[in-house]
Parts: C-alpha cells; structure tokens; sequence
C-alpha cells in the first residue's frame, strides 16, 4: 500500500529535483515513496533495489521480515511489521534500534507473525529484524534487516457516504481477488454489507469524492497499465454503481486529490508527486475534462496533507505541514493559482492530523488531530473548527483508549482502527465523547478498508 515513511531500499525509492519553486511559502516536498503494494512480498527473500536477500536459517525456519504498511490513517511514528510464518517455531522476538546492526529493544510477541512498533522518535530512522525461538529456548539468527523513518505527516483522504445518510460508510477491497465491497453504516451498526464487483488489481482506488453533487460518495479509480484515458469514476448510489466514467488528468501523478477549487459546484483535481514535489492543480470545465492551470516544484521540508474548505464559501484549499517544525499552512487560490499562504498553527511533531472534514453543521472543514501516549495507555483527540473568516479555534475532545487510532473523520464522526484487534469503530463528536464503539465485523485479512492511503 503506499504508505507515509520511507521503506530504504523499496522500488519507488525518491530522485530530489534539481529545481524548486521560491516564489510562494510554502511549498513541500516528500523525500520518499512506496509503490501501493501492500508488502513487497517472496517466498524465501525479501525484494531490494539490487539483488533479492537470501535469510539465514536455525530451527529449520526461513523469516521474511516484511515492512508493513499501516492503515491510511496511521501516522508514521508508530510502524507495524510482518513476516513469514513457521509451523515449527515457539515464538518470535522483534529486535530493533536506530543503529544499523545494533538493537537496543527487544520484543517478544509471541507465536503471532504481526507487530506494531509505538512512539518513535520523528526523524528517527529505526533498523529492524526479527528472530524466531523454540520450546528449548534456541534462537534463530536473524533476518534480513529494513530500516523505516519516522515521521509525523501523512495524507488525508476523506470518509465516504455512499447513500446520503450523513453517517460514514466503509469501503473494502481484497487485495488478492480485487473484489469490492461496502458496508453502509449507522454508527457501529452494520446496515447493510456486500460484494458489489470484481475489478483486476491494476486498478487501484485512489480517492473519494462526490463527483456529481448528488449528496453521495462517488468512487475514482486509477488504471496503472493505462495511458491516456487512466482514470474512471464510478457514480455510487448506496450499494449500485449507478453510472462509470472514464476520463484524463494532464500530468498523471500518483497523488490527486478531488474538491471543488472555485467553489463552482464542480470537482477539480490537485495531482501531487511525493518524489519530486511537482503539484499541478487542474481545474474540471465540466464532464471530466480536466487541464493544467497551474504547476511547480516545492520546497524541500513541505508536505501536501490534503484539502480542505476553512471558511465554507464552497472553495477549498491546499493544506500543507513543514515535516521539520510541524507549522501547517493554508494555501489559498484565485483563479486556481496560489494567491496567499496564512499560517495556521504549528502544533508539536508528535500531534498528528488525521482527518478534515464536516462536524456539527458547521459550512467549513475541521480538522481532527491525535496525540498517543502509548506509557499511558491513551491517546488525546483534538479538534479545530475554522469561522466563516477561516479563523482556527481549537479544542480537546478528550482521552481515547490506546491502543485505538482515528483512521478518519467526517459527517461528525470519527472512525478508528485497532492494530491489534482489526477492528473498525466509530464515536460521534458532541464535543466531550470520544470512547469508540466498535463494529462487531472482522474481515479477513486480504480485506483493506479503501482509499489505503493518497
């Protein structure tokens, strides 16, 4: 799946460009890129950039020790991880340190083959590998080692409400049939579920948006293998796919976000580049036909978080965060060119956005941030809602339970996800509960929840 931290070594590795852009703040750059794969995943070896690693075996096992991708809306300062299993293995233990060869921690996680890794340092680059055990005590050598950075960014996509019910729905894809379903949700309470299609997995669903101002969430689609006509929409009315669309972006980068710019009732499109920092803004005339009004290359240190409407006059901005301060800024445009930048905040590294959108019949957006505390076994919900001026108040919502993580917010709900349990739940926002309820439905593992990540 893409995902927000840097895999060293993982195809899609970053190329910095030669040029930036100076003549507005600000503008951003991703130093790293994951293919959407959800693990770059062989039998006996773990795929570089070179030469597949063949792993040291003791006890008969062979580990593959896999970077794993967490949810879109897991930040990157916790980090899960996964490997092969082996019948004939007691235990595993998770090694880990921020010096290559060098582990200072150690984990025992048992006989499971997934873990998650909490409060790393934002920055920080930690070396993992992992060791297997038996019932006599003996311990493997280890495996292959990866490495994972730190950081405390990631891009927002927005929840879906597939039939107009101002409650969030849930949509999943098999990551090994392609099959798609939806769960349309009031709450925790499943109303109804199903498989809807079969799509091959060249075509990955890249976004979320409502394409044709029905009051639904429709769902936009990228064809990896195409040139040309790449994308698709398929116009959602509750569980049927209503009508599909094919249609052209100008640059076809791998992040677009979808809102209305102009604040016309039509659904533009911003196509960012995380390798080089390119942004292209498109604006749609109608019907899906989209053109280039405005492209750069940002500034080192910038990262394009998402969109979002500050002030609900129907245009919506770009939303950055400098990866170094934590400073978050709102591009404003005129005519779909940046015409201002007003600092918003600049909120501590280790709080961390993780959802923009509508609360309590407010016009404009809110943006949900999250702060862990894993020693405390609880994490701290903030919101800030944003006046008709596009003025930010802030608030605290309260404790959540760890170790629950927002996945996503909107239609004045928040969605979390449980690493440990895979659970789904859901708490509405009144201003003073946040305590998740959590759905009674766990899908296998094959089933991600969908967009996995911009």
């Amino acid at each position: 799946m893409r995902s927000d931290f840097a895999w060293h070594g993982a195809p899609g590795k970053y190329v910095r460009a030669a040029s930036v852009h100076n003549a507005l703040r600000p503008f951003g750059k991703l130093d790293f890129y994951c293919n959407e794969d959800n693990f770059y995943k062989y039998n006996m070896i773990v795929q570089t950039l070179g030469a597949p690693v063949q792993l040291k075996t003791l006890l008969g096992c062979v580990l593959s020790l896999l970077l794993g991708s967490l949810p879109a809306a897991q930040a990157a300062l916790s980090v899960t991880l996964a490997w092969d299993p082996d019948p004939g293995v007691a235990g595993y233990r998770l090694h880990y340190g921020t010096s290559r060869g060098r582990y200072t921690e150690t984990k025992d996680v048992g006989n499971t083959t997934r873990s998650t890794v909490w409060s790393l340092t934002a920055g920080e680059t930690y070396y993992f590998v992992v060791t297997a055990y038996n019932t006599a005590g003996l311990e493997s050598e280890p495996s292959n080692e990866v490495s994972f950075t730190a950081t405390p960014v990631r891009l927002i996509s927005p929840v879906a409400d597939f039939d107009g019910d101002h409650h969030t729905d849930l949509l999943w894809r098999d990551s090994q049939s392609g099959d798609v379903a939806i769960w349309l949700l009031d709450g925790p309470s499943v109303i109804q579920a199903a498989v809807i299609a079969k799509v091959p997995l060249h075509w990955k669903i890249i976004g979320l948006a409502d394409m044709n101002a029905d009051g639904k969430t429709d769902i936009l689609w990228y064809d990896t293998t195409a040139t040309g006509q790449a994308y698709a929409v398929w116009y959602m009315n509750g569980m049927s796919v209503e009508n599909t669309q094919l249609f052209s972006l100008p640059v076809n980068y791998p992040v677009v976000f979808f809102a209305d710019l102009d604040g016309k009732g039509t659904v533009d499109a911003v196509e960012y580049q995380p390798d080089s920092g390119a942004v292209v803004i498109c604006p749609n005339t109608g019907d899906l036909t989209f053109y280039a009004a405005y492209q750069c290359t940002v500034l080192e240190g910038w990262v394009l978080l998402g969109l979002a409407d500050l002030n609900g006059d129907g245009h919506h901005e770009l939303i950055w965060r400098n990866r170094s301060t934590g400073e978050v800024v709102a591009w404003y445009l005129t005519n779909f060119q940046p015409s201002r930048s007003v600092n918003l905040f600049t909120p501590s590294l280790n709080w961390q956005l993780r959802g923009i959108g509508k609360f309590n019949a407010n016009p404009s957006d809110a943006f949900v941030w999250y702060h862990s505390n894993p020693w405390a076994n609880s994490g701290t919900i903030a919101i800030w809602n944003f006046n008709s001026a596009g003025q930010c108040s802030s608030s605290l919502l309260g404790i959540a339970p760890f170790p629950w993580e927002i996945y996503g917010a909107g239609n004045s709900e928040i969605l979390w996800y449980n690493p440990n349990t895979t659970q789904f739940a859901f708490s509405s926002v009144n201003g003073t509960t946040t305590t998740p309820s959590a759905i009674n439905i766990i899908p296998e593992s094959t089933w991600l929840v969908q967009p996995l990540s911009n």
